[in-house]
């Protein structure tokens, strides 16, 4: 399960419906995937409140034998916060093993984030319009800093070559007093002294 090609571990936040309660965790997103889960033992230890189904799904590895952590009997309601990104997502409860909690393939073709599979870096600027607002807001900023980018760089390189001026030899050096007009600030920075040698 832990193949880096499909996964990669994110720190997202959780918090309650019920009691507002907020819990870091690390969550493991994977494409192979087909849902959003969440350990049946972290659920437990943490007090999360689970609802029954009414009717239990049956869970298949992908040999296609039913897995042995049993039918899914229960979901839990909650917030899920990374970065900006905030929603409410419905996770069924199941055997995780090691993991506490499986970001899948839906949730990544829902929101389809800018992943950097090298330094492992998930990026929520293309969420749908109808994601959180923090999403947008992200994305909005991405977009403004780009096209500032790319218009300071063609204004660089469209841009006329700047004159150099030098001091002409024929020109007095003028005295200090006069380069200080009435009303400048001058600040001065004291050196810190080396230190003394034993």
């Amino acid at each position: 399960m832990e193949d880096g090609s499909t996964s990669l571990k994110l720190k997202v936040e959780l918090q309650t419906t019920d009691t507002g309660e907020v819990k870091s965790v690390n969550s493991f997103v994977n494409s192979r995937a087909t849902g959003e889960f969440i350990d049946r033992h972290y659920a437990k230890s943490n007090w999360l409140h689970t609802q029954k189904l009414s009717k239990p799904i049956p869970v298949y590895n992908v040999d296609g034998t039913l897995n042995e952590a049993g039918s899914i009997t229960e979901v839990v309601d909650l917030i899920l916060r990374y970065w900006n990104h905030l929603e409410q997502t419905l996770f069924t409860v199941t055997g995780l093993g090691k993991q506490k909690l499986i970001l899948g393939h839906s949730w990544l073709q829902k929101h389809n984030p800018e992943i950097d599979w090298v330094t492992g870096e998930l990026n929520m600027s293309r969420c749908p319009p109808q994601c959180c607002s923090g999403c947008r807001d992200e994305a909005r900023m991405e977009r403004i800093a780009r096209k500032a980018e790319i218009q300071w760089t063609e204004a660089v390189s469209d841009g006329p070559v700047p004159e150099l001026h030098t001091d002409s030899e024929e020109e007095e050096p003028k005295e200090a007093e006069e380069l200080i007009e009435p009303g400048d600030c001058i600040f001065a920075i004291g050196l810190v002294p080396a230190p003394a040698e034993i």
